[in-house]
C-alpha cells in the first residue's frame, strides 16, 4: 500500500519483500528452476538495501559475493530508471558512488594476504556460516595458503575453498 510522504512523493513500505513473494509465485508457475527462483527473489528482496556506506557494502560483499552485489546494483539502476524523473539523476548518482566504493574495496582485497587477519573472510564470518572451533583456524590457513599461491583475496573466491 502506498503512503504519501510530506514532500508529496509516494513510498511503498515493504515493497521489496512483497515483490519477492509475488515473483516467487509467478516464477514457480512458469516452471523456472528453484535455484533461479531463489536468486531472483533474493535480488528483489535486497534491491532497496542501503549499500552507500563502506562498512555496509563490505559486510554484504562478504555475505553475497561480488556477483551478488553487482547484480543488486544492476537491479537498483533498473528500478531507479522506472521512478519519477525528478529523483532519477540523484539516485543513479548514489548507485555510481556505490560502484566506485565497491571497486575500492575489491582493489584493497586484491592485495595478497600476509596473515590470516588480511583475508577477505574473517573468523566471525566463518562462524556465521557454521564453522566452529579449531576448524576456523584450519579454514583460515587453507585460505591463506591459496591466496599466497595466487587465488584472489576476495570473499567470493575464498568461499569456494570452504
Amino acid at each position: 500500500m502506498a503512503q504519501e510522504k510530506p514532500d508529496g512523493t509516494l513510498s511503498f513500505p515493504m515493497h521489496p519483500q512483497k515483490s519477492a513473494e509475488m515473483a516467487e509465485v509467478m516464477l514457480k508457475g512458469l516452471g523456472v528452476p528453484q535455484e533461479q527462483v531463489d536468486y531472483i527473489c533474493f535480488l528483489i528482496s535486497e534491491h532497496d538495501t542501503d549499500l552507500r556506506s563502506k562498512k555496509s557494502l563490505k559486510k554484504r560483499l562478504e555475505r553475497y559475493g561480488e556477483k551478488g552485489i553487482r547484480d543488486i546494483l544492476t537491479l537498483k539502476r533498473a528500478d531507479i530508471s522506472a521512478q519519477a524523473p525528478a529523483f532519477t539523476e540523484e539516485f543513479l548518482a548514489m548507485v555510481t558512488e556505490t560502484e566506485q566504493t565497491l571497486a575500492e574495496i575489491l582493489e584493497e582485497q586484491a592485495h595478497p594476504a600476509i596473515t590470516t587477519k588480511d583475508l577477505a573472510i574473517t573468523a566471525k564470518a566463518l562462524m556465521a556460516i557454521g564453522i566452529k572451533g579449531p576448524e576456523i583456524g584450519s579454514a583460515q590457513r587453507k585460505m591463506l595458503a591459496a591466496v599466497m599461491a595466487g587465488t584472489p583475496n576476495t570473499a567470493e573466491e575464498l568461499k569456494k575453498l570452504l
